[in-house]
């Protein structure tokens, strides 16, 4: 797909690490400069946190330094993307390369509103790379499946507050306010209606003590999906799935590039 260049945005982008990369590969594809000699890639960093903003800036810039490729970066809501999607879309011919890794997809409200309001803005040949944690097929139940998720998986071999980087992330705000030290942390599988067919949520909760009593927050959730539904679910809509590739068993999760018909 890269015969013509790209604006890669990353839509909650964090700390940028896998989109610089990402900006990285294709800077190494050598795709040629357009037609008014600017640069073949540029990035764009979307998110609503002005402190991992920072940081992803920070991090792109320095990996990508090599390259020349122009780096944005913009604070925002994607969920309000089209209300400064213009930032991206001025110049052309440059095909548009929507992200959201990290799992962001598992993070939407609604996948498909999603991809019918927000991504409004794309054209027809635009791409879409998502990557998203994976149903295990062979459990029916949620419950079941649930003994064999990433984050199940480190909360067994004892991944806590002070041990994990990611247990602590999550935790943060509650760890901040209340402390570590009567804090516990846990996941639950919650079979919902979700729009995508036989996908189901994690959520990831932490209970402390208080002199108040006992009190329980969850502070992230996911969504777990069966790679078919989710692909004909983006296809009813005018996303199809052109490319995926699969991760280790240890990492049940898949990378999936849709492209826009």
């Amino acid at each position: 797909h890269g015969s013509i260049p790209m604006a890669v945005i990353a839509l909650g982008a964090g700390n940028a690490q896998q989109e610089s990369a990402l900006a990285s590969a294709l800077a190494n594809a050598k795709i040629p400069a357009d037609v008014d000699g600017e640069a073949s890639i540029e990035l764009f960093l979307v998110d609503s946190s002005i402190s991992l903003l920072s940081e992803g800036y920070e991090l792109a810039t320095e990996q990508l330094a090599s390259f020349s490729i122009p780096i944005c970066a913009i604070e925002g809501d994607f969920n309000r993307l089209p209300t400064f999607s213009d930032m991206f879309s001025a110049r052309g011919p440059r095909r548009k390369v929507f992200t959201l890794l990290g799992y962001t997809v598992g993070n939407l409200d609604n996948e498909l509103t999603f991809l019918r309001d927000c991504l409004i803005c794309a054209n027809r040949g635009d791409l879409l790379l998502i990557d998203a944690v994976l149903r295990h097929d062979e459990e029916r139940d949620v419950q079941a499946s649930l003994k064999h998720d990433p984050m199940a998986k480190i909360l067994a071999a004892g991944g806590t507050v002070k041990t994990n980087r990611l247990v602590s992330f999550l935790a943060g705000p509650v760890a901040r306010h209340y402390g570590e030290d009567s804090l516990k942390v846990g996941i639950r599988a919650v079979s919902d209606s979700g729009v995508i067919p036989n996908s189901y949520s994690v959520e990831f909760w932490v209970s402390i003590e208080t002199p108040e009593g006992s009190k329980q927050f969850v502070t992230a959730g996911w969504r777990r999906y069966q790679i078919k539904p989710l692909c004909a679910a983006f296809e009813r809509l005018g996303w199809k799935a052109v490319e995926k590739w699969s991760f280790n068993p240890e990492r049940p999760s898949t990378l999936v590039l849709f492209q826009r018909q």
